[in-house]
């Protein structure tokens, strides 16, 4: 947890990442990526799973643009 906190404060001091985020919140996130993709899950679905936790924890203003990594359109339902 102490890594996570200090990843947490520093990109929180370069104004990456989200100031009130709580380590506890990441490894929550994680978990919920690892325990909803089987086995047999892609590549893609798991990179897709990670790029929205990274885009929860950036602040809005760089939400706000577009992302670094741009996927396929989302599917209209």
């Amino acid at each position: 947890m102490a890594a996570i906190s200090e990843f947490l404060a520093r990109g929180a001091e370069a104004g990456s990442l989200r100031a009130d985020t709580d380590p506890e919140d990441v490894v929550a996130m994680l978990l919920g990526v690892f325990l909803s993709t089987s086995p047999g899950a892609t590549s893609e679905q798991t990179g897709r799973l990670l790029d929205l936790i990274v885009d929860a924890l950036r602040p809005r203003a760089h939400r706000e643009g577009q992302s670094p990594h741009p996927g396929p359109e989302p599917r209209r339902r």
